[in-house]
């Protein structure tokens, strides 16, 4: 939205990071949305965990997706996918713009 020549994101919509600023976006519906909506078919979940980083000396955040049941047998083991964010985002990108779940 431009306020008075000022850019300040929508209030009334979601907030994210990307293009090394705060902005805000409006989802559309394309024609094909079915095969993008929820289903009802077990899901995943999205944790936020923070850690220590020695290289930075302070208090970081990242996003841990676990997929459905992963609770029930600790000792099963999973392959591990990294997803870094780019230049001018951070590591609110995916789990905010996307349907991770």
């Amino acid at each position: 939205m431009n306020i008075d020549g000022a850019a300040v994101p929508d209030p009334g919509s979601l907030y994210f990071y990307g293009a090394s600023r705060w902005g805000s976006a409006i989802e559309v519906p394309a024609k094909d949305r079915a095969f993008y909506e929820l289903k009802p078919v077990p899901h995943g979940q999205l944790r936020e965990q923070l850690y220590f980083s020695d290289l930075t000396n302070s208090w970081r955040r990242c996003f841990i997706y676990t997929p459905a049941g992963y609770d029930n047998n600790r000792t099963k083991r999973y392959p591990v996918l990294y997803l870094q964010h780019g230049s001018g985002e951070n590591e609110t990108g995916w789990p905010v713009q996307e349907k991770p779940t």
